[in-house]
C-alpha cells in the first residue's frame, strides 16, 4: 500500500492540473497611486491627437495583487487596460476569487486562430509581387518617396525566426529600425531563433510589410520602425491566448506605437469552457476585441485579419468597431472563398477593407519567396498603405481620420457588402483626402509612346524607379548606371514582362548626375537617360 500512495499522489495532482483552467480576473476598481509607463513617443501620440490620460493608462492595484496572492494565485499577465489580471485556476480557486468583494467577473481565456492557410506553388511567376502594390496604389506612394518612415509598426504574431539573419530584413537592422522584440510565450528566449512550433508565420507577415528584395520583394512599408511580439505559441496542447495579444498590445502602446498589425483572431475556447458565440461578436464582449477598441482608444490604427471563416462569419477582434478588419481577394479582385464574411451581430459591415490575400507572394524562413494565401496575409498590405499615407500627412491626421479615410477610399464606398467591407483602398483618393493635393502616379505607356523607359522621381533622392514599356514579353536586358567618369555603379540583367515591368533602384549614391543605359543582352541599344540624385 505504501508503494501505491506516491503513484496516487502524482495521478491526483494530474486530475487537479487537468481540472484547472485560464481565466481573466475583472477588479473593480483602480487608485491612481503610481505613474504611467510611458515613453515619450507615446505621450506625443496623445498629445498630437489630444487624447488625456485616464484610468486605464494606470497600473493595476498592488494591495489588490497581494490579496490574490495570500489566496495562493499565480498572475501571469496583468493589464492596466482592462484592470485585470490573467491566472490558471482550479474551479473552487475560481468560485472564491470571484467572492472577493473586489473581483467583479472572471472570464476563460480563449484560443487563437492565424488567419493564414498553407500554400506553395513552386512554378510561380515571382515577379507577380508587385501587384499586390499596385493593386492598392502602393506603388506610386513608393516612387514618391513614402514607405513608411517615422512610424511605428508593432507586429503581433506566433514567432520571427530567422528575421536577424535574412538579407530582405538587413536594411532595417541597419538603420536599427527593430526598436524592441518580445517573446511572450517562452519568455526570457531569443525571438529570432528555434522555439516550440514553426514561428515561422510572423517571418511571412513581416516580410509583406518590411521586407527590401530588389527584383524579389518589396514590403508594403519598408522604411517604418517595427515592434515585434511573439504572442502566439502554435502547438495545439500550449495556450494561445488572448492575455499574451492584450500584453503586447498595451506594451505598444506604451512604447509609442502608431499603427498595431494582428492576423490573429480568437474564436475557440479550452475544451469544456464553451466558444464565442454569434451573440458575442457585437464589439464589445471578447477580450481580445476590448483591447483593440481600447488600443484605438489610445490613438492606435489597429489592423486586423478577418479571419479564414468563410461564410462561417468573423471572428474577434474583427468585430471590434474601430478596428480595420481586413479580407482577402484574388489578384483581379475577386473574393477569396476563405475570407470571411460579416456582418458583425449587431448588424455592422465587416470586414472594413479587402487587399490581396489569394496567392500573395511572401518571405519564408528557408529565405525563399513564396505565393501564400489567407487574409493574414491582405491585412500586412493595409497596414502598410497606412503608415505611407500617415508619412505622406506629416501625421496630421489622427488614427480615427485614418481609419474613416481609408474606408472612404474603398472602390465600394459607395455600395459596401460583407464580403468585401467597403472594397479596395486606393492610395491616390486617399492620398487627396489627406493631404488636399493629387497624387503623381507612377509614368504609364500609351500605344503611342516612342519611349522604352521613364525615370522617376527625377531629381531622385537616393531612391527612384524606372518604367518600362514598348518592349517585347522575355526581351533579355542589361542595366548599366554610371557616374560623369564612367565609373559603373548598378549593372544588372533584366527579363521584360509588360504587366509588372517596374524597377527600383537604391543606393548610397554622391549628389550629382549620373547616365542609365539599357541594352539587350548583345548589347544592342535602347536606352539612354540622365539622372539627378540630390541630397
Amino acid at each position: 500500500m505504501k508503494r501505491l500512495l506516491p503513484l496516487l499522489f502524482f495521478l491526483f495532482a494530474i486530475l487537479q492540473l487537468s481540472a484547472q483552467s485560464k481565466y481573466w480576473i475583472l477588479l473593480n476598481d483602480k487608485p491612481r497611486v503610481e505613474q504611467p509607463a510611458l515613453s515619450e513617443k507615446a505621450w506625443e501620440r496623445r498629445a498630437h491627437q489630444a487624447i488625456p490620460l485616464d484610468e486605464k493608462d494606470f497600473p493595476v492595484s498592488a494591495g489588490y495583487l497581494c490579496h490574490l496572492a495570500e489566496k495562493g494565485v499565480i498572475v501571469q499577465q496583468k493589464s492596466r487596460w482592462l484592470n485585470a489580471v490573467s491566472a490558471i485556476l482550479s474551479k473552487q480557486q475560481a468560485a472564491e476569487v470571484l467572492a472577493l468583494p473586489f473581483v467583479r467577473d472572471i472570464r476563460p481565456v480563449a484560443r487563437m486562430q492565424m488567419t493564414s492557410l498553407s500554400s506553395c506553388d513552386p512554378t510561380a511567376d515571382y515577379d507577380n509581387h508587385r501587384a499586390q502594390l499596385s493593386q492598392i496604389g502602393l506603388d506610386d506612394l513608393h516612387a514618391q518617396g513614402f514607405r513608411g518612415a517615422g512610424l511605428r509598426i508593432a507586429v503581433l504574431d506566433n514567432g520571427f525566426s530567422g528575421v536577424d539573419t535574412l538579407p530582405p530584413f538587413q536594411h532595417v537592422w541597419k538603420r536599427n529600425g527593430f526598436l524592441y522584440e518580445e517573446d511572450l510565450v517562452e519568455k526570457g528566449t531569443s525571438l529570432y531563433g528555434p522555439c516550440r512550433g514553426s514561428c515561422k508565420h510572423g517571418v511571412h507577415v513581416l516580410s509583406l510589410l518590411a521586407a527590401r528584395w530588389p527584383g524579389s520583394l518589396m514590403g508594403a512599408a519598408p522604411d517604418a520602425d517595427y515592434l515585434l511580439f511573439r504572442t502566439e505559441n502554435d502547438l495545439s496542447e500550449t495556450h494561445q491566448e488572448e492575455d499574451n495579444w492584450l500584453a503586447a498590445a498595451e506594451k505598444a502602446d506604451s512604447l509609442g506605437a502608431d499603427i498595431i498589425l494582428s492576423s490573429l483572431t480568437y474564436l475557440d475556447f479550452d475544451p469544456g469552457e464553451g466558444d464565442y458565440t454569434d451573440a458575442d461578436l457585437d464589439g464589445q464582449t471578447a477580450i481580445v476585441t476590448l483591447a483593440a477598441e481600447i488600443a484605438a482608444s489610445k490613438g492606435i490604427l489597429v489592423v486586423n485579419s478577418v479571419g479564414n471563416y468563410g461564410t462561417q462569419g468573423i471572428a474577434p477582434p474583427a468585430d471590434g468597431p474601430s478596428v480595420l478588419a481586413i479580407g482577402s481577394v484574388t489578384q483581379e479582385g475577386l473574393l477569396s472563398s476563405f475570407s470571411s464574411r460579416g456582418p458583425t451581430f449587431d448588424g455592422r459591415i465587416k470586414p472594413d477593407l479587402v487587399a490581396r490575400g489569394d496567392q500573395a507572394y511572401l518571405l519564408f524562413s528557408d529565405g525563399k519567396l513564396q505565393p501564400g494565401s489567407g487574409t493574414s496575409y491582405s491585412a500586412p498590405l493595409v497596414a502598410g498603405l497606412a503608415a505611407c499615407l500617415w508619412q505622406a500627412d506629416q501625421q496630421q491626421h489622427n488614427a480615427a481620420e485614418m481609419r474613416d479615410i481609408l474606408r472612404q477610399s474603398g472602390d465600394r464606398y459607395d455600395n459596401p457588402n460583407n464580403d468585401f467591407g467597403y472594397g479596395l483602398p486606393q492610395a491616390a483618393q486617399a492620398y487627396e483626402a489627406l493631404t488636399g493635393e493629387s497624387l503623381t502616379c507612377f509614368p504609364s505607356f500609351s500605344e503611342s509612346d516612342s519611349d522604352v523607359a521613364k525615370i522617376y522621381p527625377n531629381p531622385a533622392s537616393q531612391e527612384f524607379s524606372l518604367a518600362l514599356g514598348q518592349l517585347r514579353d522575355g526581351q533579355k536586358l542589361r542595366i548599366v548606371m554610371m557616374d560623369l567618369t564612367g565609373k559603373i555603379v548598378v549593372h544588372f540583367s533584366h527579363t521584360y514582362q509588360a504587366e509588372f515591368d517596374r524597377l527600383y533602384f537604391s543606393g548610397n549614391w554622391n549628389p550629382g548626375y549620373y547616365i542609365l543605359r539599357i541594352t539587350d543582352d548583345r548589347g544592342g541599344f535602347f536606352f539612354s537617360g540622365k539622372v539627378v540624385i540630390v541630397k
